[in-house]
């Protein structure tokens, strides 16, 4: 409660004395309608916030587009809805940082074994052949990570320090990493297919696209290495 008193869009009230024989109550009163929303909701994992914040994005377009509409219940801005998720991605980052600092990388053997040329058949489901064939073939080899953590970057080191590969190994972080300017974390929603993505490009104001993935791929070159890796 503490860190979260931290921030303006939330406040708390306590109720009632110990003292006299009553239980303290925390009566939480959230100044933000998105974060309002959200914990009445109570989603249970992160893709189950992204798919709401989307949700709330459109709702809030659709009352840009068609104002004198009386059927809408969601009384939310855009401004409103961009901040409350803000407040969430930053929170969540703090609280990976926490993690990193109190847990050390131990590096598993067991994986980096999987991942040497003579375990093939561990990745390949017995079938060494084509596998070693293509692997001889390869001039670098990517891992692909959604992650946010340096838990990837930790084996990635020690394989190449450990020269058991003649072709360097690299990772590309597609979704940022905590604490790095240079490769900031992307939050946000990420099917582009979606059919009302297009009402969103057509509004042309770029607040509406803030927390949409691909806005943040263009901020590094990330997806230009991926798309260079699977065409090469």
């Amino acid at each position: 409660i503490s860190k979260l008193l931290n921030k303006e869009s939330v406040s708390v009230n306590v109720i009632g004395n110990s003292s006299q024989g009553v239980n303290n109550r925390f009566e939480f009163i959230i100044n933000n309608t998105f974060l309002g929303t959200l914990l009445k909701s109570l989603p249970s994992e992160w893709a189950d916030i992204e798919q709401f914040y989307y949700d709330k994005l459109i709702y809030i377009s659709k009352k840009e587009i068609q104002p004198n509409r009386r059927d809408y219940s969601y009384k939310g801005g855009l401004d409103d809805l961009n901040s409350g998720f803000l407040f969430l991605k930053e929170k969540f980052e703090g609280y990976l940082k926490e993690v990193m600092e109190k847990n050390k990388i131990n590096v598993n053997e067991k994986i980096i074994n999987c991942c040497r040329w003579g375990s093939a058949e561990i990745i390949n489901d017995g079938d060494t052949e084509d596998l070693d064939t293509t692997l001889s073939l390869a001039k670098e080899i990517f891992f692909l990570n959604f992650n946010y953590t340096p838990t990837i970057s930790e084996y990635i080191k020690k394989m190449n320090n450990e020269r058991d590969y003649e072709i360097p190994i690299s990772e590309i972080q597609i979704h940022g990493k905590v604490d790095d300017r240079r490769n900031p974390v992307i939050f946000g929603f990420g099917d582009e297919m979606d059919d009302n993505y297009k009402l969103l490009e057509k509004l042309n104001n770029n607040q509406y696209l803030k927390y949409i993935k691909s806005f943040g791929y263009f901020k590094t070159n990330n997806y230009k290495r991926l798309e260079r890796a699977i065409n090469s």
